[in-house]
């Protein structure tokens, strides 16, 4: 595979607000190929796994509160297929 550079505004923890700051295209395919993928629609996945970054990353600063390791892994797991999907069909 070829190095790529990466051409996107994208960044921060909230994973909500890393997707919407994609291009619109970009996320049309990723949603299309994370459905594919997964069976599942993306959107909700997103919303509730939005925050963990921060939960597991600063879990020492927690007060309380907990979050969904199998949301999580829904989600890394239907968007590493859905890349992976997306790359075959666009060498």
């Amino acid at each position: 595979m070829k190095a790529a550079k990466i051409m996107s505004t994208a960044h921060g923890h909230n994973l909500s607000d890393v997707f919407a700051s994609l291009e619109l295209p970009t996320q049309a395919a990723i949603e299309s190929e994370f459905l594919a993928a997964s069976g599942e629609e993306l959107a909700p996945i997103l919303a509730e796994c939005s925050n963990h970054f921060i939960q597991a990353r600063y879990a020492d600063e927690q007060i309380g509160g907990s979050y969904n390791l199998s949301g999580i892994r829904t989600l890394a797991k239907g968007l590493l297929d859905a890349v992976k999907a997306f790359g075959t069909k666009n060498p």
